[in-house]
């Protein structure tokens, strides 16, 4: 695979490569795209779509332009694949591309309350939880409150579970940031849902962290 420095180029010729877009290796699939192969791009979308969509799902709570955003995610990692050093970075440098455009949205939406399509929810309801909807709803309004970096680290470690050090990795925080943001995290979202019943097993699980 030719090199220029640390980044990749594409061949002259991308006939050695699968015709299928199953089975390409991290490599294949950046010196395809680099190379403008359509069956790159979509290995790339096969092979992330699924982690990515539920990623951003989680992120962003019960949003309705959510696969919006996954696509827009998907143009820029195909946009910028030659920043990719090495094949097995892929991985978390998808992550980290996937990390910062949640962010970016949720900065973009600041200045206005951008849940407003989820219905408010009584205290007192008669309706039976089906598989954690409701729960995953009470919890996204009160997430939806907190600063975007916050929201991210919350997701990140007490959703998505993951460890610090790739939190720290995906969001381009030193780890002492990335604990210090946790923690506040942590805080800020036990003291907003003290006053909701059904947050509370989630804020026993988070306390103890």
């Amino acid at each position: 695979m030719g090199k220029t420095g640390t980044k990749f180029e594409a061949h002259s010729s991308l006939a050695r490569f699968p015709s299928s877009s199953r089975n390409w290796t991290n490599a294949e699939i950046i010196e395809g795209i680099i190379g403008r192969s359509a069956v790159a791009g979509q290995a790339l979308f096969e092979k992330y779509n699924p982690h990515i969509s539920a990623r951003v799902r989680r992120l962003m709570g019960p949003d309705a332009e959510w696969e919006d955003l996954v696509q827009q995610i998907f143009l820029a990692l195909i946009t910028a694949i030659a920043d990719v050093r090495e094949p097995k970075l892929l991985d978390r440098w998808v992550d980290r591309i996937t990390v910062n455009a949640v962010r970016k949205e949720f900065r973009r939406r600041r200045r206005r309350w951008y849940l407003s399509y989820v219905p408010e929810l009584p205290e007192t309801i008669d309706l039976p939880e089906r598989d954690g909807t409701l729960l995953f709803h009470r919890t996204a309004s009160v997430l939806s409150t907190m600063h975007p970096d916050e929201r991210i680290a919350f997701v990140l470690r007490f959703v998505v579970e993951e460890e610090i050090a790739p939190i720290a990795e995906m969001c381009g925080w030193s780890i002492s940031t990335t604990k210090r943001r946790i923690n506040k995290a942590r805080d800020n979202f036990i003291k907003r849902a003290q006053r909701d019943p059904m947050l509370h097993s989630i804020m026993e699980g988070v306390s103890n962290e």
